[in-house]
């Protein structure tokens, strides 16, 4: 029994290798689905990945249910070893995650601080200007401080 729990999703993976998602990075950007690039995909509701809080990065869903959103029916996760075998004995193209990488979300830092928050950090910690430009100009997202106005 634990051999057939360890090779059954695998093989699902390999059987459904034209219903594979990719996470895009964010929870309100859902998963890109391979066969299709238009509407973002979301896990349903109802699914164990969806009440175990979990969001792999790769995923492949028997069904699709398209309401105000598209849900993904049926899914399993799916471990990206498996996609680098796929890939490798030529099953799939391209790792999926490589293909839509330009569609994928990801975090920016924020730099800009705003004249207020400057205003205060000023008054509240009595800096003289050229301390609180430096101070700023050595953070890691260091805010251009030629554009405060004296």
């Amino acid at each position: 029994l634990k051999n057939a729990e360890e090779h059954l999703p695998k093989i699902f993976f390999f059987s459904f290798l034209n219903n594979v998602g990719v996470f895009s990075g964010h929870e309100g950007a859902g998963y890109i689905l391979t066969d299709t690039q238009t509407d973002p995909s979301f896990v349903f509701p109802g699914s164990v990945l969806q009440s175990q809080n979990l969001i792999p990065r790769y995923l492949v869903y028997e069904k699709i249910l398209k309401t105000t959103r598209q849900f993904l029916l049926q899914v399993l996760p799916v471990k990206p070893e498996w996609v680098e075998e796929a890939v490798s004995c030529g099953k799939l193209p391209v790792d999926p995650a490589e293909r839509f990488r330009e569609h994928m979300v990801s975090a920016v830092p924020l730099s800009h601080i705003g004249w207020e928050v400057l205003k205060k950090a000023y008054i509240f910690n009595e800096m003289t200007r050229q301390q609180l430009k430096e101070t700023f100009q050595n953070t890691p997202h260091s805010v251009d401080t030629s554009t405060v106005k004296h």
